[in-house]
């Protein structure tokens, strides 16, 4: 089942997802994979960071590959440490022009489409998301005509 793709106007503009892992268990649970198993769960090889082909269908890598949804799901996306002194982990914060695309990426990481879960979550699980929409600047102002405002 495909998403449906959002029809609000703030849709169209760059819209920031943060969500954090508690890695206080993912680091350590993680370190305890052997090397052969930890590749297989990101689908790249951890010493030298190469994807390869043949990895599990549950690989990061591979629930996540931009280029294979329909429509591709192009967003820039990065991980970011945390700390807070007892707990520490990852916040993955993405950017992107619709919400349809994380919505995909996220239900096919979920394995609501197919069965098949991200193996990121054998050893992680999310603590807190939230989707925001930062709207657009024309002329050196914030642009609300879309929104009839």
């Amino acid at each position: 089942m495909r998403s449906r793709p959002r029809s609000s106007p703030r849709a169209r503009w760059p819209v920031r997802v943060s969500s954090a892992c508690n890695a206080g268990s993912t680091i350590s649970t993680a370190s305890a994979f052997a090397p052969a198993d930890a590749d297989n769960i990101i689908g790249r090889h951890l010493t030298t960071n190469e994807e390869f082909e043949d990895a599990p269908d549950s690989a990061h890598v591979k629930r996540t590959a931009q280029e294979l949804f329909d429509p591709e799901a192009f967003i820039v996306r990065r991980s970011m440490p945390w700390s807070n002194g007892d707990e520490h982990g990852l916040e993955f914060i993405a950017y992107g022009d619709t919400l349809d695309k994380y919505e995909r990426m996220l239900r096919r990481m979920a394995g609501l489409d197919d069965g098949i879960t991200d193996g990121l979550f054998s050893f992680s699980h999310p603590l807190s998301g939230g989707f925001y929409w930062v709207p657009p600047v024309r002329d050196g102002k914030v642009d609300l005509s879309a929104l009839g405002l």
